[in-house]
């Protein structure tokens, strides 16, 4: 069963899964510390027989392609407990969470940060690899580069090419 809870929602069993498998897998990522992170909207979690099995967190955010500025869905820490690892619960993730973006919420546009080892999970579902450089602007107003893989969803009838992928100063809405 899919759970969609706003973040202000969340129980402590949520809140402690998700903290807790976020770190196990992407605490280490060097591109993701010391990063000023959007604020999470939505989480949604699949639970199995009573037990939180796999989780996402949706964001908000608006994105500047060159300088054309469109608001995105961003999709984030997608993950499985190991010991459920290839149960399709991730799939079912994304296919929920896609729709949620695409359809429901009508962005135009998704983007997903992630490990170079989970391209091909997402090029399988037609995500694109966005290869061209992606800038994270902080609260200090220091622009970052970042150094892992970026990729989008744009399912608009007319995709526009890029050269510039850049992320503002993320302000909760």
């Amino acid at each position: 069963m899919i759970e969609v809870i706003a973040e202000a929602d969340l129980t402590a069993e949520q809140t402690e899964f998700a903290a807790f498998w976020t770190h196990k897998y992407f605490g280490h990522v060097s591109a993701c510390q010391n990063r000023d992170q959007a604020n999470v909207h939505w989480r949604m979690f699949v639970r199995d027989n009573g037990e939180l099995v796999s989780h996402l967190s949706l964001t908000e955010l608006a994105v500047q392609l060159d300088d054309s500025v469109l608001n995105a869905g961003s999709i984030g820490s997608v993950f499985t407990v190991k010991s459920r690892l290839g149960e399709g619960f991730a799939n079912q993730l994304m296919d929920y969470a896609e729709d949620f973006l695409l359809q429901q919420s009508e962005f135009p546009l998704a983007i997903l940060f992630c490990l170079p080892e989970l391209v091909p999970f997402y090029q399988q579902r037609d995500w694109q690899t966005v290869t061209v450089p992606v800038t994270l602007e902080q609260t200090s107003r220091e622009v970052l580069t970042w150094g892992e893989e970026c990729m989008i969803l744009d399912r608009r009838t007319e995709p526009v090419s890029f050269e510039r992928l850049h992320v503002p100063i993320v302000t909760d809405r």
